[in-house]
């Protein structure tokens, strides 16, 4: 075998045999194959893309690049493929770990306008760095541990991805479908659910090609034996109200701490949670009732249980969360203190909130320093926004938008411009007395479009009902 031939296989659109494959990840990763004679494969790669078996091979070899765990207990994940607000992981990694599950889960960081689990854990001092041993004995004592790639897993999916980066090679789904599954394959898992986004804060801004992408990854999961769900959810608004890195771990400790007292506030960030957190105890017993597991999620986030599991780990991961919370009389109470300062941005006429362009608004907290332009630049934990009004909201002028939280002052403008750039306000009207009633509401739109099985089970009538809401 040679490289030369690889390539020439890659750019003729002629299928890649197993060993080729196994033969070209091997080399890659011993650094006998240079980074430009795989930047070759990779654009042909880019452009005909991979077969069917092809991108299982990747999958595979990738995964085989490095450890391999396996458990004796029932092991489960979820794999989000980024958006704006996204903290779900915060939420569903303690909730299923309290139900006496494990979850080894393997996060990343932020990427362009997303943010990422790593990130917003490392801003409350969590540690991520964990090698293989501490990894296993972390989930065992605990049920959960949360880590960044390393390099004991998928070595060669890590040096293989940051050359994708570099070579604007990213988005090509066979490529995106070995990365993320060779990492799930490495966890060892018995079930995984995705949630993958689409709409204009999402790398798969059109629904169709989420579905697309939701298909292969289940395809492989399935044929690596993981019993793999898939959900498209929107990402054409923030999803819950906070976007930054210690202010999503706020969000998320109101949420565990006191679910029903902020329901109607995070709503959309809860019921994504539940629904999640629900398939994956379906991928872990298939034949089980969705409704069924949807309320035991539901009681379990409600008994205050998930809260104390969170504290747990991040106890055992030596983060600390004294700034966040504090004890009074006997009590364990959230305190919202942020250090950086804030400033509010408010209507200028009425109307309805309408979000155009989350992508923007992404980019908006990544210029107040909340993610990285490149891989040099160094976080402000601090910094972010609350979102004030969901999509379709009413807004009457003077109301609140956005509260800003930033540091540096140098680069408050700038955000400020991108944030603009990502609402505006429907049927507005420069009179503060319009009657909104008489203006056309926009039609809503839904935050779950689809649930697919690895078993082409349908679940289009979904009755998921507790005393709070109906979905």
């Amino acid at each position: 075998m040679n490289i030369y031939e690889i390539i020439n296989k890659a750019q003729t659109k002629t299928k890649l045999t197993k060993n080729e494959i196994f033969w070209l990840v091997d080399n890659f990763t011993k650094d006998e194959i240079p980074d430009y004679q795989m930047s070759a494969w990779l654009a042909s790669v880019f452009i005909n893309h991979l077969s069917e078996d092809e991108t299982n091979w990747l999958t595979q070899a990738l995964s085989e690049s490095g450890e391999q765990l396996k458990w004796s207990n029932p092991t489960v994940d979820k794999h989000s493929t980024g958006g704006v607000g996204d903290k779900t992981s915060l939420i569903i990694a303690p909730l299923i770990a309290s139900l006496g599950y494990q979850v080894p889960m393997m996060a990343g960081r932020g990427l362009g306008h997303t943010g990422g689990t790593i990130d917003k854990l490392e801003s409350i001092e969590f540690q991520t760095d964990v090698d293989v041993k501490n990894f296993k004995k972390l989930v065992e004592n605990t049920g959960v541990c949360i880590m960044g790639q390393s390099e004991d897993f998928c070595p060669a999916d890590k040096r293989l991805y940051a050359l994708r980066d570099a070579t604007h090679t990213v988005a090509n789904i066979p490529l995106i479908c070995s990365s993320i599954m060779s990492k799930k394959i490495a966890e060892g898992l018995d079930g995984l659910v995705l949630d993958v986004k689409f709409g204009t804060g999402a790398f798969m801004s059109k629904l169709s090609d989420a579905k697309s992408l939701a298909q292969k990854l289940i395809a492989i999961g399935e044929n690596s034996q993981i019993k793999t769900y898939g959900v498209l959810s929107s990402m054409n608004q923030p999803l819950g109200r906070y976007i930054g890195n210690k202010l999503e771990i706020l969000e998320c400790l109101e949420i565990m701490k006191n679910p029903k007292d902020v329901f109607e506030l995070y709503e959309d960030n809860i019921v994504l949670s539940l629904l999640l957190s629900a398939l994956m105890l379906q991928s872990l017993k298939p034949k089980d009732n969705l409704e069924k597991n949807f309320q035991i999620v539901f009681d379990q986030l409600m008994s205050g249980k998930v809260f104390n599991k969170f504290v747990q780990m991040v106890e055992a991961q030596h983060g600390n969360l004294q700034e966040l919370l504090e004890i009074k009389s006997g009590q364990t109470l959230i305190s919202p203190q942020i250090n950086a300062k804030k400033i509010t941005i408010t209507s200028e006429t009425n109307g309805y909130m309408s979000y155009v362009d989350i992508k923007a608004l992404g980019f908006a907290a990544v210029a107040l320093g909340a993610g990285r332009f490149t891989k040099e630049d160094i976080i402000d934990f601090e910094v972010g926004f609350y979102c004030y009004k969901k999509q379709n909201d009413i807004v009457r002028k003077n109301e609140a938008l956005f509260d800003v939280y930033y540091n540096d002052e140098s680069k408050l403008n700038d955000a400020l411009e991108k944030l603009k750039d990502s609402f505006l306000i429907d049927q507005k009207s420069s009179d503060e007395n319009t009657n909104l009633n008489q203006i056309k509401k926009p039609e809503s739109k839904n935050l779950i479009e689809e649930i697919i099985s690895f078993d082409g089970q349908k679940y289009q009538n979904l009755h998921l009902k507790t005393k709070f809401f109906e979905i």
